[in-house]
């Protein structure tokens, strides 16, 4: 995930080049928060595929003051929303249930 600079909130914005999460294979949607002690974290979607739950989820890490540096370790936000199965490691049976859970989670949530 690129870090950006810009001349202000509204922009306009331009890539640092830095890269924040290069030990990474994948990262996206970033956010920025601050903490009520001040402090700036980096929330974002990243893929969790060394231990179960396998999928995507939601991973914090804290911001220098700058926000173009990480500064402390990646850390779980969110494991609740992981679905996905590692092929070629699950067979078809297991996918077939995979699918239908999500249909179902789908269903549910009104997106049938």
């Amino acid at each position: 995930m690129p870090s950006v600079a810009g001349v202000g909130p509204a922009g306009p914005y331009v890539d640092s080049g830095e890269v924040l999460t290069a030990d990474l294979d994948f990262a996206i949607d970033p956010d920025v928060r601050l903490r009520p002690d001040g402090t700036a974290v980096l929330t974002f979607a990243t893929d969790y595929v060394d231990e179960q739950p396998y999928g995507t989820g939601l991973a914090e890490a804290p911001l220098d003051a700058e926000l173009r540096r990480i500064t402390g370790p990646v850390i779980a936000a969110s494991i609740a929303n992981r679905r996905f199965l590692r092929p070629p490691q699950r067979g078809a049976a297991e996918l077939a249930a995979a699918v239908q859970h999500l249909a179902t989670d789908c269903a549910v949530s009104g997106f049938a």
